[in-house]
């Protein structure tokens, strides 16, 4: 075994490590880059040419390059370069990805200048609706019925920071998620983020993911169109001679049947009928989702019902309607009256009762009587006299 003098090897140490006691840093620059950009740190400590150039790994605390020799085998390195510029005392980190980050330092004689380096990586951003990944190129377009419940997800992979995530229906304003989930993955952050709505409407509708955040990189955007699929909506018109069955469909209507009185008459979407025939029409038109239909009694012009006899008709209706109701209330308004009378009589006859009876020595006083009780009164006045 070889013995080394202490001293030996302490002067070794130290030789290799004087230059980072020596210097004086000049100065510090951060900086965040998208990953797989290509990177140059610019060192300007120094004008001299001759001077020997170092470049450090602050962290690892490894010295990457002595002038334009290359001092580590490292794999994190292996992108790593120095300018082959005569004067040129750059570092050139060639398509950056996230374990490049780090603060290197380039030192030269008792100088040196820092450089933070941190990088950013873009999202991959994947979309499912229904269970069914959209941003797949064969998904440009996706198929939903007709108000049905549409669930959304929104997923950003490999995101370097974690980014948010926001959605956009046709034309509305961008919405952000009642509740996001984040998921670390080494250097990275995966999100995902749920959405649902219901198909209010039959027109085609764009729907985009987003995301959000970050400082070099750009949001990414991901769309599909939703494609709003539902039964044929139909409707009868009749032009003089010929019955029209009209439909609005998604997908389009591929087979029409009209049915006349029950009987099938056609296998298209028009047909001849008698003009002076009412008839009961059906139209029934399918298409990939199903079968609609539209029913109309179109009655003809020789068994229409002239407009002077519908005048006569409703002012007949309201005589007899009307008749009944006055009758009614001009004999309800006579009872009233009627019952109020027979109570008004009761009422003087026991007033007269009790002051007759009274024990006081007064006079009688007379109340007033009705006309009918006017001959019994003048009656009770002659057997008082006798």
């Amino acid at each position: 075994m070889i013995q080394v003098p202490l001293r030996l090897t302490v002067t070794i140490i130290l030789m290799r490590y004087i230059v980072y006691a020596s210097s004086v840093n000049t100065g510090w620059r951060n900086k965040i880059y998208p990953e797989g950009t290509n990177i140059t740190l610019q060192c300007a400590i120094s004008d001299r040419n001759n001077s020997t150039t170092l470049w450090l790994d602050e962290q690892q605390n490894i010295i990457i390059f002595t002038g334009e020799f290359r001092n580590t085998t490292e794999s994190k390195f292996k992108n790593f370069e120095v300018s082959k510029i005569w004067g040129d005392k750059s570092l050139h980190i060639h398509n950056a990805n996230v374990s490049d980050e780090g603060n290197y330092t380039c030192r030269e004689d008792d100088k040196s200048e820092s450089f933070g380096v941190q990088i950013e990586a873009v999202p991959i951003l994947d979309m499912y609706v229904n269970n069914v990944q959209v941003t797949d190129i064969k998904y440009e377009r996706i198929s939903v019925p007709f108000a049905d419940l549409i669930f959304i997800r929104c997923m950003a992979l490999r995101a370097k920071p974690a980014v948010g995530l926001e959605l956009k229906l046709g034309e509305r304003e961008w919405i952000q998620p009642a509740n996001v989930t984040y998921l670390q993955d080494g250097f990275y952050t995966n999100t995902e983020a749920n959405f649902s709505f219901n198909v209010t409407s039959r027109n085609e509708t764009e729907v985009m993911c987003k995301t959000s955040g970050g400082i070099s990189i750009t949001p990414v955007i991901t769309r599909v169109t939703i494609d709003v699929v539902y039964l044929p909506i139909c409707t009868l018109q009749r032009m003089e001679d010929e019955v029209i069955c009209q439909c609005d469909a998604n997908p389009p209507v591929n087979q029409y049947k009209i049915i006349v009185n029950e009987k099938l008459e056609a296998s298209g979407r028009r047909l001849e009928i008698d003009p002076n025939a009412s008839a009961n029409v059906t139209c029934f038109a399918s298409n990939n989702i199903g079968t609609g239909k539209s029913t109309f009694f179109f009655v003809s012009d020789d068994e229409a019902i002239p407009y002077s006899q519908i005048k006569r008709l409703a002012v007949l209706t309201v005589i007899v309607v009307a008749v009944p109701c006055i009758t009614g209330t001009l004999f309800w308004y006579l009872q009233r009256n009627k019952m109020k009378r027979r109570g008004l009589k009761k009422s003087t006859n026991h007033c007269t009762y009790e002051s007759r009876q009274n024990s006081y020595p007064a006079e009688e006083v007379a109340l007033p009587m009705l006309p009918e009780n006017e001959a019994e009164s003048a009656q009770a006045e002659a057997e008082h006299v006798l």
